[in-house]
């Protein structure tokens, strides 16, 4: 109930704003959880549940940007790393986790060379747009 409030609390936050790029702000993605797949396996089926539950209640606050789990081989629903939205478009992001190697990923009969630790945003899952190093942004903000 803690992490729901809180979700809530910086979603509602972000929204008054207007920070959301469905708003016309800066943020087009946003993370629930970070690298609880190993945890998530550990614990089995309420490991499962859990991350199961995260990704409904997240998508369900309606930001109209994609959610992603970071390093969670099995993101339920619309928590992924491909985002369709109701209108029928779509925004690919293919990560790569490892921080020594490069990665190549093959995605809608394309291959990509994918750098160490980085992400690529498709907006229409062909194009690449913008190639990212991953990075932890912390906000600091009073409830």
């Amino acid at each position: 109930m803690a992490m729901q409030g809180l979700t809530q609390n910086i979603v509602q936050l972000m929204k008054s704003e207007r920070l959301f790029k469905s708003q016309g702000g800066p943020i087009i993605l946003s993370q629930i959880e970070s690298e609880y797949g190993l945890l998530s396996k550990a614990l089995g089926a309420p490991g499962y549940f859990y991350m199961t539950w995260a990704a409904k209640m997240v998508v369900e606050l309606g930001t109209g940007v994609p959610w992603v789990m970071c390093k969670e081989d099995d993101t339920p629903g619309p928590v992924a790393h491909v985002f369709s939205s109701k209108e029928g478009g779509c925004t690919t992001f293919l990560t790569n986790h490892n921080l020594e190697f490069g990665a190549k990923v093959v995605y809608n009969n394309k291959h990509y060379n994918l750098p160490p630790w980085l992400i690529s945003i498709h907006p229409d899952c062909k194009k690449v747009a913008i190639q990212l190093a991953f990075f932890l942004m912390f906000i600091s903000f009073r409830l």
